[in-house]
């Protein structure tokens, strides 16, 4: 089980049920696969139980989660920022998913410090910095989508989680799992998979398609210093780089891009520098 109080869970439901019609979902800034995939798998519920529910990107991203275009209401904050600004001052509610600091958030960030808007945050990252009476922080979990998905298991929501939901959750677990081969360990993990699929998650056309994967490179250092690697003939740079350096690495499973996804798992798994 992960870390999901259901005293929290209550509380927070009768809150909702009496205060809340308006809900923004954030992420972090240039945002992954877990990113998209538990906001989005969050969002189709909140949806489905009749809230009026939007999903805030502060950046844009690739259309690269199967069945994105059931969701046409999320807005890009660099793209829309005066419509995005509009959405959180009238928010009854803000959920903070796959981030625990609102620096995370880019230019977002600003605003969210003048909001004094209730939050709920979703995590899975350590030393959550946001302030809220409800924080569902976990860090043995495999991903936020997972933390997501027991989050609405505990809330009450299962029969509001719908094929396109499950989808988007399994999406986010696969996405920071790179399809169960790290941090795939708890049998929590796969109990969680396979009631996603019972549910109409696709897990064969999400690993067939293209999604965005975070390449985390000593740890996010905040150092410069390189060192050259050789694999055959391939030679590569490794080290401490930030998260705005490290950005997006995009996978593709299948056709001609299989090479490249085969020499990046050769490369975590001989010189344990890098963790996806």
């Amino acid at each position: 089980m992960t870390n999901i109080n259901t005293a929290s869970c209550q509380a927070l439901l009768t809150w909702m049920k009496e205060r809340v019609k308006k809900i923004v979902i954030l992420t972090h800034a240039n945002p992954d696969g877990d990113a998209l995939g538990s906001t989005l798998g969050l969002h189709s519920v909140l949806l489905n139980i009749g809230y009026q529910s939007t999903v805030i990107y502060p950046t844009d991203f690739p259309s690269l989660v199967p069945g994105l275009e059931k969701y046409g209401n999320w807005v890009v904050f660099e793209k829309q920022e005066q419509e995005a600004i509009r959405l959180l001052e009238e928010a009854d509610l803000l959920f903070f998913l796959d981030f625990n600091d609102i620096k995370r958030t880019g230019k977002v960030a600003k605003k969210l410090e003048q909001l004094s808007t209730k939050v709920v945050l979703i995590d899975h990252h350590p030393q959550p910095m946001v302030e809220t009476p409800f924080l569902f922080s976990d860090t043995k979990v495999s991903s936020t989508a997972e933390l997501a998905f027991d989050f609405i298991a505990k809330m009450g929501w299962m029969d509001q989680l719908d094929a396109a939901g499950a989808n988007a959750l399994l999406t986010g677990i696969i996405a920071d799992t790179a399809s169960f081969s790290h941090n795939a360990g708890r049998p929590e993990l796969y109990e969680a998979a396979s009631r996603l699929i019972a549910k109409g998650a696709n897990q064969h056309r999400i690993q067939e398609s293209e999604l965005p994967v975070r390449g985390r490179l000593g740890g996010f250092g905040g150092g410069s210093s390189l060192e050259q690697v050789s694999l055959g003939k391939l030679r590569v740079a490794r080290g401490p780089f930030s998260a705005e350096q490290v950005g997006l690495v995009r996978i593709r499973f299948h056709e001609r891009q299989s090479v490249i996804w085969n020499w990046l798992k050769l490369l975590l798994r001989t010189t344990g520098q890098m963790k996806f």
